[in-house]
């Protein structure tokens, strides 16, 4: 286990970072500011919440509105703490959906449609939407859906491309849930975003926000990630029946467009700015690298080791010991062994295998969920050492990056993150720490 204190600043880092984009005060705060939305005694406000972040910002908005809310659907990740009283709860799966997904959006556009001309639908977003709550289209079954929500997920095809896909295959996708909402009723969508500049459209797979071209821009993601010929027949079917409705679709959502507005309460460059401001306090010049951080995240980890490297010769060269470099986004992995692991894990363990022998750098990278891909850890810890010390436990580095195994690397040697849930979501977190003189790390 790395235990200096370049590991405990790299984790205070995190933490801030994690602190500022909190869902629930996220929400609350942005309520606050915005008087019109507290409700007079004649007005009340159905609440739908969807997503990993769910439960939390429910609490943010009854925190606000009290009495003025009133009832509505709370949809999250299985083992999500409960919503306020009178907010229904409902679980699915996550990756990929499953028969609870169907109920969860069979119960969403209930709550859509039950509203009446005077209310107002306060729809709470967060990423992890898009498998939590499902409706195949016409023609489609779910297992169809989960053939292709698992293909999308180990080509390492990026989340604005797969929701794409997605959004053309569902029913209470891609804006299709702003058309179940009757007229007279007014839809605000808070929204945690976990996208990389923020596409409304890609969060969640953009239930109440439109997708330009739909079937027809799933059909070009599909053919250019390779993914068209492996495609089930019944996608690929449906996707072409759906591109014949593209225009008439786009036509309708624009005369709905009046009735909702997106407001972004909380996302990955509110985190890294967070993450920098903490760093300088602890003493470091701290710099933020990109909010939009893309690409294989073995690449992502190898830059960031040509980074610690050409940084530690500057700080050794200038009167400025102690720098950290801020970066958050979405990578993704593109899966062909059989190893356990997630994002953030497989850029560290790409770190720590061209990093070795880098004295005075750390890396921590971590998912803001808390979850990095189907393992309990939210990401892990890498220096200079971690490849040399994994080399004494019978671990080789480069052959476990190349399985994709990066969990089953960092666990023994005892440097994951685990947070556990943490109930936001605004994707990915890399903190490099670098110093010079005669610090190790």
């Amino acid at each position: 286990m790395i235990e200096n204190h370049l590991a405990m600043d790299a984790r205070a880092v995190f933490e801030a970072g994690l602190a500022a984009v909190n869902a629930e005060h996220a929400v609350s705060q942005h309520l606050r500011a915005t008087e019109d939305v507290v409700p007079s005694p004649r007005k009340g406000v159905r609440v739908l919440a969807l997503g990993k972040a769910a439960s939390a910002m429910t609490r943010g908005a009854a925190s606000v509105l009290g009495p003025g809310l009133q009832g509505g659907l709370c949809v999250s990740v299985e083992g999500a703490p409960p919503p306020p009283p009178g907010v229904a709860l409902v679980t699915a799966a996550h990756p990929l959906p499953d028969l609870r997904s169907l109920d969860a959006a069979a119960r969403a556009r209930a709550v859509v449609r039950s509203c009446l001309p005077g209310d107002e639908l306060l729809v709470l977003l967060s990423g992890g939407t898009s498998s939590l709550m499902e409706m195949p289209a016409p023609g489609l079954t779910l297992d169809d859906l989960m053939e292709m929500h698992g293909l999308l997920l180990r080509s390492g095809a990026p989340i604005g491309e797969m929701n794409a896909v997605r959004a053309a295959l569902s029913r209470v996708k891609g804006g299709r849930l702003l058309l179940e909402l009757p007229a007279g009723v007014a839809c605000r969508v808070l929204v945690v975003s976990d996208v990389p500049g923020n596409a409304l459209e890609v969060v969640g797979s953009g239930p109440f926000h439109p997708t330009p071209a739909p079937a027809s821009r799933a059909i070009d993601v599909l053919r250019g990630i390779g993914l068209l010929d492996d495609a089930p027949r019944a996608v690929v079917e449906a996707l072409s029946a759906r591109r014949a409705e593209d225009a008439a679709y786009i036509e309708a959502l624009r005369g709905r467009a009046r009735d909702v507005s997106h407001v972004v309460v909380a996302d990955c460059s509110v985190m890294a700015q967070a993450a920098a401001t903490r760093a300088r306090a602890l003493g470091y010049d701290a710099t933020l690298l990109s909010s939009r951080v893309d690409g294989e995240a073995r690449d992502v980890g190898a830059l960031l080791a040509r980074l610690a490297r050409e940084v530690r010769r500057e700080v050794e060269a200038s009167a400025t010991r102690r720098r950290c470099i801020v970066a958050s986004g979405e990578s993704t992995v593109r899966v062909s062994g059989d190893g356990r692991g997630g994002r953030c894990q497989e850029a560290a363990l790409a770190f720590a295998t061209r990093a070795e022998g880098t004295s005075g750098a750390l890396l921590l990278c971590a998912a803001s969920d808390g979850i990095d891909g189907p393992t309990p850890a939210a990401g892990a810890l890498a220096d200079g050492r971690t490849a040399t010390r994994a080399r004494t436990l019978g671990l080789d580095a480069r052959e476990m990056l190349l399985r994709h195994d990066a969990y089953d690397f960092f666990e023994p040697l005892g440097d994951l993150v685990v947070t556990g849930p943490t109930q936001t979501n605004t994707n990915e977190l890399y903190v490099l720490l670098v110093e010079g003189g005669d610090a190790t790390s």
